[in-house]
């Protein structure tokens, strides 16, 4: 998970608006089976890196768990979001069912 493999998110700042980075861990009966320990292990490590190198910006990374697409609208709901654009800051298993990395514009 690094800032610079990320075209949406390039692509998003360069805009000028502002930014809402978030993380979603999927859960649920859509969700692929959950995560190990060492899987855990490494996300942990993964998103604090992440999020220090956004702050570092000037950003904030949110994390959120939960089924993905209800996160994602809940988090468009409370920020007004208008536009999102799918990053790649977890790997998705099956396109059609996983949005683990959003970049959301307000």
């Amino acid at each position: 998970m690094r800032l610079a493999d990320q075209p949406a998110l390039k692509a998003a700042s360069e805009t000028g608006r502002p930014l809402i980075l978030l993380y979603i861990l999927e859960e649920g009966p859509t969700a692929p089976r959950p995560p190990g320990g060492a899987s855990l292990w490494w996300l942990d490590k993964s998103l604090r890196s992440l999020r220090d190198a956004i702050e570092k910006r000037g950003g904030q990374l949110t994390l959120r768990r939960g089924p993905a697409l209800k996160v994602l609208n809940a988090v468009i709901e409370e920020t007004g979001a208008t536009r999102t654009s799918a990053g790649l800051f977890n790997h998705c298993r099956a396109k059609s069912r996983m949005l683990s990395g959003i970049v959301a514009e307000k």
